[in-house]
């Protein structure tokens, strides 16, 4: 895909369609991004799309496609194929036999081979090359330091989550 194209393909998937309805009523003007366990406020990052895309796009954003089957021994991987043939509209990928197999070939007993299915998924996904940790950490030793322009002592109060009533 050129870059063009790329950027055009994530900026819909992420801004303007649902993945349950199609093109979205309500598009979204931000992406809000945030570590898994948000300790602070520095722990949460918005940025306008143009923002993200520069700043991720070029080696850290990957994309690819994901192959399960409905039938193998993988509670998630059976589940996740399962919920894709749930759909109607995902019939474009869901294939009436098995191509290739789940490693070691492992099987769910209760699944008779004719029922056995392939269904492939895409995955958009940010492989960053540093550790978010540390990005928390230097956020705060910036703060601190004063080269920002802000003191951190109006910060001081707000820095944990806890601080935030109904956050």
């Amino acid at each position: 895909m050129n870059p063009k194209g790329f950027k055009t393909f994530l900026r819909t998937t992420m801004m303007t369609m649902n993945p349950k309805t199609g093109q979205s009523k309500e598009p979204a003007d931000f992406i809000l991004t945030h570590l898994k366990n948000i300790q602070q406020a520095l722990d949460i990052n918005v940025y306008s799309f143009e923002e993200f895309f520069d700043l991720f796009s070029e080696h850290w954003i990957t994309m690819r496609i994901k192959r399960c089957w409905f039938g193998q021994a993988s509670d998630n991987e059976h589940g996740r194929a399962r919920a894709l043939m749930s759909r109607p509209d995902n019939t474009p990928w869901v294939f009436d036999s098995i191509s290739g197999g789940p490693k070691g070939n492992r099987w769910r007993d209760e699944v008779a081979p004719g029922e056995r299915r392939t269904c492939y998924n895409l995955n958009v996904e940010i492989k960053s090359p540093f550790k978010w940790e540390q990005l928390r950490q230097y956020k705060i030793n910036l703060i601190e330091s004063g080269v920002c322009g802000i003191s951190s002592r109006p910060l001081a109060g707000i820095g944990k989550l806890n601080d935030f009533n109904g956050f």
